[in-house]
């Protein structure tokens, strides 16, 4: 199968939810994605940036999600999930819900 090259440019607005989704805590950040990086490439540098904006150990297990149009979270685990967020886009801003695994 033969890697999908894409480019993608946007601006992500991250909130660390709370375990009852009360936001703790929001960082803003332009989010460039390469033309050379592949999918999964894409998904992991989005993780990685979220990660080193909200935590300070490099092992903190997370989820990122964003609201469809009807409000619900949905999970960002692959390209797929991502592009569908990303469809979802209102005002130049993609939005991403963060919850920490516990």
């Amino acid at each position: 199968m033969v890697a999908r090259r894409i480019s993608l440019k946007m601006v992500v607005k991250a909130y660390l939810l709370a375990e009852d989704e009360a936001v703790k805590e929001i960082h803003k950040f332009p989010f460039v994605c390469e033309e050379e990086w592949d999918a999964p490439t894409t998904v992991y540098e989005l993780r990685q940036t979220i990660s080193m904006r909200f935590f300070d150990e490099e092992d903190t297990a997370f989820e990122m999600f964003y609201r469809d149009g009807e409000g619900n979270l949905v999970a960002i685990s692959s390209y797929e999930d991502l592009m569908m967020g990303v469809a979802c886009m209102k005002d130049d801003l993609f939005l991403v819900d963060i919850k920490v695994c516990l």
